[in-house]
């Protein structure tokens, strides 16, 4: 498993245990497999967002929508990815990038007051 996805397993069991509130899931922005030249390519679906964040969600007692693109310390954030979170900050939403549990629970408590 690599760092971004054991951080992002790790964001998920955070906001499972602490968060009931959120409905929460996973992002797989993966390339498509070729079998043929034996390496992944984009898809070039028109209806895919490229960016779209890592882990999106609601929270259903205010149904605000959230998003977060989980980072290494040292993982960079395309400009496909920072179209995405400015786009759902702008309308309303609760977008950021999480490099750590602290960075969600700050961002989180900073919108609730907790």
């Amino acid at each position: 498993m690599t760092p971004e996805r054991a951080l992002q397993k790790a964001i998920c069991e955070y906001l499972t245990m602490e968060w009931p509130q959120l409905v929460f899931w996973r992002v797989d922005s993966v390339g498509i497999f070729d079998p043929i030249r034996k390496a992944y390519r984009s898809n070039r679906d028109p209806y895919k967002i490229k960016g779209v964040s890592d882990i999106i969600g609601i929270n259903t007692l205010t149904g605000l929508f959230i998003a977060i693109e989980v980072k290494t310390k040292t993982g960079r954030v395309s400009p496909d990815q920072k179209w995405f979170i400015d786009r759902i900050n702008a309308s309303g939403g609760l977008a950021f990038v999480a490099r750590s549990i602290d960075d969600v629970e700050r961002k989180l408590n900073e919108q609730y007051q907790k």
